[in-house]
């Protein structure tokens, strides 16, 4: 008698089975109609939300491209919306943001052609987040601001009020504007509550652990972002909160629990190619690695992960490692004194090459690192940047830059309202006198 497999499998991965069993039917039906081809269309555009569920940004992006010029064939506008629209989102999800933007402003430009509310909506929606990538903040709100005005007109479709309203969020927290962030927070999570939506929970959690990650508070943006991995219900949407929960724990100090989150999502993005989380993973595991003594592996992981943002045109992510990077070499200097045996074996080439030019290495990367931040406005952003470097000049015994750039970040601080980090801003100034 042969064993049956008991095996509880994610609804996700039995609809996936079922788009795929209809999908085989369908594209090896020879001389399909106008119909079965529409209809092909249509099982590709349901099946995409499948995929971004579990994760699989590729997925979406070889079956569209595959398909592109079917969809393309039909003369059906309104299908063709929502395919570009399904397909920006996929370069999205892959870290592709340029390629994102431009099939959503195609979608975007049909929907007003035919004056579609739906193909409008979504374009608009994944348009907030692939801008916010991009480093076109104020873009990416306003695109948040219209998906907004367009999902009360959809009321029967949440996702496109929750995701739109967590993509601003998202691009207030790049901003670091905290209070934006606990009002978006609360909303989502008073919707998320009256309509027992699972995933306006997550995207609500997450928000309010933007915000306090905005202002330095890690303590409480760890159990935000833990509870958006608990509630969640979705591959992805475990692993999107993951991100900053690694985060969190390496900013705090917790070096093991940040090593262990984001392990585990750099091995779910590998399996998936879901590089828009990827790529900041791989660059905070670099840290956590670094930290525990795997100076070279670490190093090289935050150099991968940074030369694809900048081939990605990725810039918010490009400043976020430039002063994490900063951060590394900052804290070679701190740290510049005797070194064990066992470290200097380990992490020999590493010492050698870049301990001595650890202090111009740190002040280089905090000042590209506020460059850029600068260039998109991205203040959070640039205010730790600009502590960072003061630090780094206190340690070198540079008072009047270190005067300046403490009080850059001051003001910072005092304009974003991130009393964690203001704190230790006028700490570090209070020092000097």
């Amino acid at each position: 008698m042969n064993s049956v497999d008991t095996t509880p499998k994610h609804p996700f991965e039995e609809s996936h089975q079922y788009f795929k069993e209809g999908f085989e039917v369908l594209s090896n039906k020879p001389g399909k109609t106008k119909d079965e081809e529409a209809l092909l269309i249509d099982l590709f555009i349901k099946w995409g939300l499948v995929f971004y569920y579990r994760g699989d940004f590729k997925g979406i992006v070889d079956l569209f491209i595959a398909h592109v010029d079917l969809a393309e064939s039909l003369n059906d506008k309104a299908r063709l919306g929502m395919f570009y629209a399904s397909l920006g989102f996929g370069f999205y999800g892959i870290g592709k943001p340029t390629d994102a933007y431009d099939y959503l402003t195609k979608a975007l430009v049909i929907g007003e052609e035919i004056d579609s509310q739906q193909i409008k909506g979504y374009a608009c929606c994944w348009l907030t987040w692939t801008c916010a990538d991009l480093g076109l903040l104020d873009e990416a709100i306003a695109f948040g601001e219209r998906a907004q005005q367009i999902s009360s007109f959809l009321e029967s479709d949440p996702y496109l009020y929750f995701k739109s309203l967590g993509g601003i969020g998202h691009t207030h927290m790049s901003k670091g504007e905290k209070k934006k962030n606990f009002e978006i927070a609360k909303n989502l999570l008073e919707y998320g509550k009256k309509h027992s939506n699972i995933r306006c929970l997550v995207v609500g959690h997450i928000c309010m652990g933007y915000g306090h990650f905005a202002v330095g508070d890690f303590e409480s943006a760890i159990k935000c972002f833990k509870s958006a991995v608990d509630v969640s219900a979705d591959p992805f949407y475990s692993q999107w909160p993951r991100v900053f929960l690694g985060m969190s724990y390496l900013l705090k100090g917790q070096l093991q629990e940040a090593e262990e989150a984001l392990q585990e999502v750099v091995a779910y993005c590998q399996n998936l190619s879901c590089g828009v989380l990827q790529t900041p993973a791989c660059a905070y595991l670099g840290v956590s690695m670094i930290a525990k003594g795997h100076m070279s592996q670490g190093l090289a992981m935050i150099e991968d992960a940074l030369k694809t943002a900048i081939d990605n045109n990725r810039k918010f992510v490009y400043s976020l490692i430039e002063y994490i990077r900063g951060k590394v070499f900052l804290n070679i200097v701190e740290r510049a004194g005797p070194i064990s045996l066992s470290e200097m074996a380990k992490n020999f080439g590493f010492l050698i090459k870049n301990v001595p030019l650890a202090s111009k290495k740190a002040e280089e990367h905090f000042n590209r690192a506020i460059e850029v931040a600068k260039e998109i406005g991205a203040k959070g952003m640039m205010g730790m940047a600009y502590l960072d470097l003061g630090l780094l000049y206190r340690m070198k015994g540079k008072t009047e830059q270190v005067k300046k750039c403490i009080s850059e970040a001051i003001q910072i601080f005092e304009q974003t309202e991130a009393e964690g980090f203001l704190k230790q801003a006028k700490e570090a100034l209070a020092s000097l006198k």
